[in-house]
């Protein structure tokens, strides 16, 4: 046997050896590691104008206090950082900085705004202000008259309806007649060809193919009875796909309206429902063009690959710069501490009764839920007192730093209904107008990003007690809720 042989001998050996040695870790890896706890992470590239990375500084544990967004000048915060988890028929987005969790939105299979159903009326109310509907849910719906509701309907008549409310308390859902469909260019009305909003083909097409669009949609919609919308965040993409998108949306109005003229369609049923995983990658995109504090998403479990895929083509027609310096970084394990502790850790925060809040001057908010509405309760505790600091500034600065906590903390649990605030009483009518500032400024300042904005009506404080009212109406799920009717939640829920 010659040299070469026996040198070629040699290396097929060791190159089985290593093929070897590498198969039997890749199966040892998926055995230790599942791929439903493997994630992928789309990372911000780091901006010449951000400087050197540096390495955060240590943190307290999270005390519900702080903005999510950094100020202008300091760009993005790299602690910031967006997590996509799903499950088996629910999945949870969280937002989560270097001191815990700041924002926790959780979508399941359940009734969801703009879902389309086809109803039974019941009946109107006491006041004939509206209709009760059969929507086959567990609670009946409400349909306002005022929103342009036929009142001559009469009990069994069936009705087409979007859901514009969830239960609260007592009461149960509510639902308009005025149906639209959202497709990824443009939004579909039923019934109103009076609505022509296509200013912003000009933004994503050339002249002549935005106006030829614009002239061809106004002539169908006029003649189906249609409106036609294009989206504040329809990306940048060929007349085609337009078309196509508004094409889809017609046809698919036309088969709902089949359902409501068919006598033999049951009723009520749901017949336009977003799945988890077009309703969270909704939400992820539109919390990405709305703030730009996010150097990262991670996405966790068996998503992984195609949510990547489609978020990727979603950014690459936008215009957003956040979200076009957003680019697939690296693959990375489950990270049970980044993920799940934060998580616990706020749950661990809720008891069945109250929340405490601490302030950064020391002082803390009392938060209490009750039937009617949730009671918030200003202590100034270890709050100390600045040198030659005046009554009035004292009261002023603690409450503000409250109204921001408040502002926070509402955000974070996803509270909503009748708050009622007892702030620390101030005697001038000026100190009481510069806090009603200030507070209007933090809700403004701490609007949801992963759910729609939350409609906020401040009252008056009052100058006898310091008492401020004010209501929120609040969207989706709320963690605060979870805590009180599954208490066992923080131990073992979602691993």
């Amino acid at each position: 046997m010659d040299l070469a042989t026996i040198f070629l001998m040699a290396a097929a050996a060791v190159l089985a050896a290593v093929l070897s040695v590498a198969a039997t870790a890749v199966i040892v890896k998926r055995r230790l590691v599942p791929p439903e706890v493997r994630s992928l992470v789309l990372e911000r590239e780091p901006d010449e104008a951000d400087g050197p990375a540096e390495r955060a500084p240590a943190v307290p544990p999270l005390e519900l206090t702080g903005p999510l967004r950094p100020g202008p000048a300091h760009g993005p915060d790299p602690a910031v950082r967006l997590y996509v988890k799903p499950g088996r028929r629910t999945a949870e987005i969280l937002i989560i900085d270097g001191r815990g969790l700041l924002e926790y939105a959780r979508i399941d299979d359940g009734p969801r705004y703009d879902d389309v159903y086809l109803g039974e009326v019941l009946g109107p109310d006491s006041g004939d202000t509206g209709l009760f509907v059969d929507i086959g849910e567990d609670a009946e719906a409400f349909l306002d008259i005022n929103e342009g509701v036929n009142a001559s309907r009469r009990p069994g008549d069936r009705v087409l309806c979007r859901l514009t409310g969830l239960p609260r308390g007592a009461k149960g859902y509510q639902v308009s007649d005025q149906v639209g469909l959202k497709g990824r260019y443009v939004t579909l009305l039923r019934d109103r060809p009076d609505v022509m909003a296509t200013g912003n083909l000009y933004q994503h097409l050339d002249d002549a193919d935005a106006g030829l669009l614009s002239r061809k949609w106004k002539e169908r919609c006029a003649a189906a009875g249609r409106g036609v919308m294009v989206r504040d965040d329809a990306g940048t993409a060929s007349r085609s796909l337009y078309e196509k998108d508004f094409g889809y949306l017609m046809d698919r109005m036309r088969k709902l309206e089949r359902h409501l003229e068919d006598p033999r369609s049951p009723a009520p049923a749901r017949l336009a429902h977003a799945s988890v995983y077009e309703t969270v990658l909704e939400a992820v995109l539109s919390s990405l063009d709305r703030a730009d504090a996010f150097r990262s998403v991670t996405v966790v479990g068996g998503w992984r690959g195609k949510f990547i895929t489609d978020l990727k083509a979603q950014i690459s027609r936008s215009r957003s710069g956040a979200l076009a310096a957003l680019k697939i970084a690296r693959k990375s394990l489950y990270n049970r501490r980044e993920i799940e502790a934060p998580l616990d850790e706020m749950r661990n925060k809720l008891d069945r009764r109250a929340v405490r809040a601490a302030c950064p001057s020391g002082a803390n908010l009392v938060i209490e839920q009750t039937e009617a509405l949730i009671s918030v309760d200003v202590n100034s505790a270890g709050a100390r007192r600045h040198y030659g600091e005046a009554d009035e500034e004292y009261a002023l600065r603690i409450n503000s730093e409250a109204a921001s906590t408040l502002a926070r903390t509402l955000r974070l649990l996803n509270l909503g209904g009748i708050v009622v605030v007892d702030f620390i009483d101030m005697a001038a009518d000026a100190a009481r107008e510069r806090l009603l500032n200030r507070v209007r400024q933090s809700f403004d300042r701490h609007e949801p990003l992963l759910r729609r904005p939350a409609e906020i009506n401040l009252g008056t404080i009052s100058p006898t007690t310091g008492v401020l009212d004010l209501t929120r109406r609040r969207d989706g799920y709320s963690l605060w809720e979870e805590s009180k009717t599954q208490p066992q939640a923080a131990t073992g829920r979602g691993r």
